[in-house]
């Protein structure tokens, strides 16, 4: 039995180191439309693997478009008139008008929702972003 409790201590230590490494929670990150901080009501944005994830629908919604969640394959459809956007959770391709696209990160579920680096799919319809490390803000320009 102590050998088993002395295996088990420094594996649960590792697994915690490692799973610490790959996600960050940080509720400091921000994310500003056109100038204005967006406030996340349950899931704050967070830093996957160098990359920072937010919540697909409500970035996405603020913005003005329509997202459907397709609970057997586990697919978000976002669209507005004239684009149509799919992220799979769990995959690194997501689809713009029929135009296959690449994720830095796989789009995940965190507390509950969709969470996916912002970048590729909003440059992907047409808007502008930029990353500021030092304030830890991501800036989306409409126009």
């Amino acid at each position: 039995m102590k050998k088993i409790r002395f295996l088990l201590v420094p594996m649960a230590m590792i697994m915690l180191v490692l799973l610490s490494a790959t996600q960050v929670y940080a509720d400091n990150i921000r994310v500003l439309v056109d100038g204005e901080a967006l406030q996340f009501r349950d899931q704050v944005p967070i830093i996957v693997d160098e990359r920072t994830l937010v919540p697909i629908r409500f970035v996405f919604e603020t913005l003005g478009f329509e997202v459907e969640w397709d609970t057997t394959t586990q697919t978000a459809v976002i669209t507005r008139p004239g684009d149509m956007i799919t992220v799979t959770v769990g995959s690194n391709i997501f689809v713009t008008s029929g135009v296959e696209h690449t994720l830095d990160v796989a789009a995940e579920i965190i507390g509950g929702r969709i969470m996916v680096p912002l970048r590729f799919p909003l440059e992907s319809v047409g808007y502008r972003l930029a990353w500021d490390g030092t304030t830890r803000t991501v800036s989306v320009y409409t126009r």
